[in-house]
């Protein structure tokens, strides 16, 4: 499948692989729906990017389901579709040592030059 005109939604998309990924993405011809819980540093990124009109920002702490929400909805408004999801924002459990892992399944797909 092509990436050309794809949606992707990015979490963590503000800085590092998040925002990497997001370039990738876009140098593809990619729409991206670009989430961050730091609304300076996601406008950082939009510049950074170049402010393209086939990237739209959610702000918001991706914990919140609303924030999901918002970023489904963005992407159903502006592009009529949802194709890729890149759940990159990360999660620091520092009060809760008793957390633990169960399972962790990772997919991953390749971007083709």
């Amino acid at each position: 499948m092509s990436n050309h005109n794809q949606t992707v939604l990015i979490t963590g998309a503000s800085t590092g692989i998040g925002f990497a990924v997001a370039r990738a993405f876009l140098d593809r011809g990619s729409n991206l729906i670009l989430n961050s819980r730091n609304p300076g540093r996601l406008e950082a990124a939009y510049e950074a990017l170049g402010r393209p009109d086939n990237a739209v920002l959610v702000a918001g702490d991706v914990s919140d389901k609303a924030v999901g929400q918002q970023m489904a909805d963005a992407a159903l408004e502006k592009f009529d579709r949802v194709d890729v999801l890149v759940n990159n924002a990360g999660v620091f459990f520092r009060q809760n040592p008793s957390l633990t892992l169960r399972r962790l399944t990772l997919t991953t797909t390749t971007l083709s030059t």
